[in-house]
């Protein structure tokens, strides 16, 4: 398997594309152990992204690998985030997978 490999998405990120997305990161992680993901700043996301990069991040570390986020996420994520609870009590591994930084506190 190569090394890292980098995956974007200039689409809104959400249930109208989230089987398209869904594809290209199973390939992805299918040609690489390590995936970073570059989003659109402004994209649209809803839960349906969210749950796709939890369930993602978790193969990946299950198969020894990694997914990781290009920079932190950006307002709609962020609010997608936020009103789901994510964020709350959110582990340091979690933190630093979203928002870049270690501890919120």
């Amino acid at each position: 398997m190569p090394g890292e490999l980098r995956l974007s998405f200039q689409s809104d990120l959400n249930i109208r594309n989230i089987d398209q997305i869904s594809k290209e990161m199973t390939t992805a992680l299918d040609a690489s152990s390590r995936l970073t993901l570059e989003l659109k700043e402004d994209a649209v996301v809803d839960l349906s992204f969210v749950q796709l990069l939890i369930a993602a991040r978790r193969q990946a570390n299950r198969a020894g690998g990694a997914l990781s986020l290009a920079r932190p996420a950006g307002a709609n994520l962020l609010g997608v985030l936020s009103r789901g609870g994510f964020l709350k009590e959110a582990s340091a591994e979690d933190l630093e997978f979203w928002l870049h930084q270690e501890n919120s506190q």
